[in-house]
């Protein structure tokens, strides 16, 4: 059973949206097309056979009769996605879902942007977004912009913001210049560091004593517990400070660390893709990778905009739709730039557990 109503407000009026120039209508009675690019053979088949079954899964649930799904293998190599993508314009495909990676995507975007073609990717290289790919996964600089935001709200500003050298360091900057356009975290500072360099730690934690802050931002998931340790043990006083994270936090059992109680978080409310995994797993015999339920989403707006839209289902305003969608994970829709928002929970780290201390909304506000 089809576990989604994608479009918020989906018994409202809508008129019909502007085409996107380049996008191709649909004609009355036509099969809709939808390509699927993912790594069903190679070193990566396993999260691209995961991803497949999720997205059979979710057309099969959604009942739609008029849409075809075309799966084409790129075993992750840009070569072979290049190839697939030139057999999914020659058997006219209306929009791409994936490719899973930035370097595959990168390397079809220009061919399906010149066919008018958009392109649904499960890469987290947020700078290949825009020029008509639209990424599914969670954007860095959105959820450092909303628990930065949250925090500002309850008197904690002016963080710090820690950050590994690399991607992270841009989507920091990209969240601190929409908050600084609303007049929020003007004082805020990013910091990067190095991966597992011990003594970059040593002359970070000095740097810090200089300076005064009271919310401390580590959006990177994998290293939290081991900077904070280590700030603490070259005497960094954190007993004042705002702990904050990302989504990446999630699942990494902080509640077993006193050095993380009180800390906040934002990350989706999972109780519809737990409820998914199981079906999955049912159906499957092995729970399903991590991205899967952002593959079901995909097909399940594809199929809702097709009903909803079908003379012209995925033109940029309908793709960028105001209202967003529900999906596994929670609210998103996507923005022109092809980032998206999500309406995410936050959540406290307490020594009985994950709390959520603010639900997730069932609405965006309207731009």
């Amino acid at each position: 059973m089809c576990v989604l109503s994608l479009i918020i407000g989906g018994c409202q009026t809508t008129p019909q949206q502007h085409v996107h120039h380049g996008s191709r209508a649909i004609v009355p009675g036509e099969r809709i097309k939808i390509g699927v690019m993912l790594p069903l053979t190679g070193p990566h088949s396993k999260i691209g056979l995961d991803l497949q079954r999720a997205t059979t899964l979710s057309l099969l649930e959604s009942g739609a009769q008029n849409i075809a799904l075309l799966y084409r293998d790129t075993q992750g190599v840009a070569e072979h996605a290049i190839v697939a993508a030139k057999e999914l314009m020659q058997d006219k495909v209306h929009l791409i879902i994936g490719p899973l990676f930035s370097g595959t995507t990168a390397a079809v975007h220009n061919l399906l942007r010149r066919e008018g073609v958009p392109i649904l990717s499960f890469s987290s290289d947020f700078a290949i977004a825009g020029g008509g790919v639209y990424l599914m996964g969670f954007d860095p600089a959105e959820q450092m912009r909303q628990i930065i935001l949250y925090g500002h709200v309850h008197h904690k500003r002016d963080p710090i913001i820690l950050v590994p050298e690399g991607p992270l360091v841009e989507r920091a900057e990209v969240a601190l210049a929409g908050l600084h356009s609303r007049g929020v975290a003007d004082g805020a500072k990013i910091i990067s560091y190095k991966k597992s360099d011990l003594e970059g730690l040593k002359a970070l934690a000095e740097r810090l004593k200089t300076l005064r802050f009271t919310t401390l931002l580590l959006p990177d998931g994998q290293d939290a517990a081991s900077i904070v340790s280590s700030l603490l043990y070259y005497d960094v006083n954190l007993k004042e400070v705002q702990l904050l994270g990302s989504a990446q936090w999630n699942g990494k059992e902080l509640s077993k660390d006193p050095n993380f109680f009180n800390a906040l978080y934002p990350a989706p409310n999972d109780k519809d893709r737990r409820a998914f995994e199981s079906r999955f797993e049912m159906l499957m015999g092995h729970p399903p990778h991590r991205l899967a339920s952002l593959a079901y989403d995909a097909v399940a707006m594809v199929t809702t905009l097709a009903q909803r839209y079908p003379e012209q289902p995925y033109s940029l305003m309908n793709l960028t739709h105001e209202t967003g969608f529900l999906g596994l994970d929670g609210l998103f829709r996507f923005l022109g730039s092809g980032t998206n928002e999500r309406g995410l929970s936050i959540y406290e780290v307490t020594p009985a557990g994950i709390k959520e201390r603010q639900a997730s909304p069932r609405k965006f506000r309207r731009r």
